[in-house]
């Protein structure tokens, strides 16, 4: 089985139900107040210095996971997603937020929305528009498939000893197979 505590750490997303559960975007793991809190105050004992040695952290402070108004605030305020990217691909009509921590570490947060590609002057257009938005649309569909994607190349890469790297033409194929 392959190891999968990088892609549980990236994908995982907060709920309201306790405990752990499978995630509806395919990877990582939906996780409630309970774990939130557990993991705040995990503690854990050091064997080579013979100690016990508590997380005990106020805040889980995440990311890549787009929300409406740039953060939301989870489990009484122990823990914020912060999504940086406003009008997420082009389609999505969401604020961006980051977040910045005074002397006392206390939050504040400040958001900003992008201009929509309509909305922006004309000479900031690239020369093909019609281009740019089959570009668009089509990095959404890649990213949305990514890990079906990744399945797809990994058990094409998977077979060969040395080289995992595929071709273009496994590349496309993978493209066709899945999209």
């Amino acid at each position: 089985p392959e190891d999968t505590l990088f892609e549980d750490l990236l994908w995982s997303d907060p709920c309201l139900e306790e405990g752990r559960m499978e995630s509806d975007r395919g990877c990582g793991l939906c996780f409630g107040p309970d774990v939130c809190l557990a993991f705040l105050e995990f503690t854990l004992y050091l064997i080579l210095a013979s100690t016990w040695q508590e997380n005990d952290l106020d805040l889980i402070v995440r990311s890549h996971e787009c929300v409406d108004e740039g953060y939301e605030w989870w489990f009484d305020n122990r823990l914020v997603t912060v999504f940086s990217a406003s009008f997420y691909c082009g389609t999505v009509e969401n604020k961006a937020a980051i977040i910045i921590f005074n002397q006392d570490m206390e939050p504040t947060f400040v958001q900003y929305e992008a201009s929509p590609l309509d909305e922006l002057p004309k000479q900031h257009m690239s020369r093909n528009s019609l281009e740019d938005g089959v570009v668009s649309k089509l990095f959404c569909r890649i990213s949305e498939a990514r890990l079906g994607l990744t399945d797809h190349w990994r058990g094409v890469a998977g077979d060969r000893e040395q080289n995992r790297c595929i071709s273009r033409q496994e590349w496309s194929d993978g493209l066709k197979a899945v999209l």
